[in-house]
């Protein structure tokens, strides 16, 4: 079954890669085909000191945060694991004052 025809610069195989799951098609070329590939393991490379790096980051913010003080480096290293960073376009409200808070921010940029 034909899904669809893919053109120069289009991506495949990422869903595959990067949640280690089964492809969820198949890619045939129709004509002679030119492709760059990364590998699994040098993705995985690539990720991790991706990981390390926004990890490290994080790690020198949270450090100076008052609150946080009594927390070890491994406590506060766990949240920093869990944080996501979230962008915003001008003038959205990130928090509206008399709102229950469900998260906090430490603003980047």
């Amino acid at each position: 079954k034909h899904l669809r025809k893919v053109e120069m610069d289009a991506i495949i195989g990422d869903e595959a890669l990067a949640f280690s799951g089964p492809r969820s098609f198949s890619a045939v070329c129709r004509s002679p085909c030119r492709v760059w590939c990364l590998q699994r393991s040098e993705f995985s490379v690539i990720v991790a000191g991706l990981a390390k790096q926004r990890r490290q980051q994080l790690m020198s913010v949270l450090n100076n945060v008052t609150m946080w003080s009594s927390l070890d480096a491994e406590e506060r290293g766990r949240i920093a694991d869990v944080m996501e960073r979230c962008e915003f376009p001008t003038h959205t409200r990130i928090v509206q004052q008399g709102e229950i808070g469900n998260a906090f921010f430490l603003i980047q940029s």
